[in-house]
């Protein structure tokens, strides 16, 4: 890792750090690393301690970006491992983001099955409302 990658990820974990939306999108966008991993502090990537922080629109940005669900931090837990610390209605609304990514990661991987196997499928438009 270079010194700008290194930069890149210590920003980005200040922003997740301080639920700063726009930043995030702005540092991902720049190519900084979704899934660095925080070797200060237990190993945690940015979608760890966006769960812990009960912030659901960060957990949906950082998943659509590429997060890594199966990262597993210092604890060896799992980012929705870390549900079970929440309060009822976090952990709900946190879950939902993870359920829905699964998902929509199902339903892509149906449709581009089915798009290799028909040949009658001439023309294919994937849209994105992020």
């Amino acid at each position: 890792m270079n010194n700008d990658q290194l930069n890149q990820s210590v920003q980005l974990m200040s922003a997740v750090q301080k639920n700063d939306l726009q930043t995030v999108q702005e540092l991902l966008t720049a190519g900084a690393d979704v899934n660095c991993v925080n070797t200060t502090h237990k190993n945690e990537t940015p979608l760890h301690v966006a769960v812990t922080a009960s912030n659901a629109r960060l957990v949906a940005l950082l998943l659509a970006k590429g997060a890594n669900t199966e990262a597993r931090n210092g604890d060896n837990k799992k980012p929705k491992d870390l549900c079970s610390i929440l309060g009822e209605k976090e952990q709900q609304e946190i879950e939902a983001v993870f359920n829905e990514q699964f998902y929509r990661t199902k339903l892509l991987t149906m449709v581009l099955f089915r798009l290799l196997h028909d040949d009658q499928i001439e023309d294919f438009h994937l849209g994105s409302n992020l």
